[in-house]
């Protein structure tokens, strides 16, 4: 994940991984408390709130360190999808046991 390492290129490494400890403690957190209400999808919420929670805190992590602004950082770009889309051509054949043409 790029937003997770740009910290840890800045030496800020700590960052990260107090966004990943407070990810645990709220996931621990929300399960114990959505759980025995909500069965197996009390569970998934707490996680996906987690989730949601962790990469707020990186993307403000990105932010401070690299002075980008907020919309910059959310926007998808033409060249975000052409990574995206080549990234794709050349690893997934390989997890599927193909190799790319």
């Amino acid at each position: 994940m790029a937003v997770s390492s740009h910290p840890r290129a800045q030496g800020r490494a700590g960052s990260p991984s107090n966004a990943a400890l407070l990810q645990m403690v709220a996931t621990v957190g929300l399960t114990l408390a959505l759980h025995p209400r909500m069965g197996l999808s009390g569970s998934a919420c707490a996680l996906s709130a987690a989730l949601v929670l962790r990469l707020a805190l990186l993307a403000r992590f990105f932010r401070r360190l690299s002075g980008a602004r907020r919309t910059s950082v959310w926007r998808v770009r033409r060249a975000d999808m052409a990574l995206l889309d080549q990234a794709l051509a050349v690893g997934l054949p390989w997890r599927l046991g193909r190799k790319p043409a």
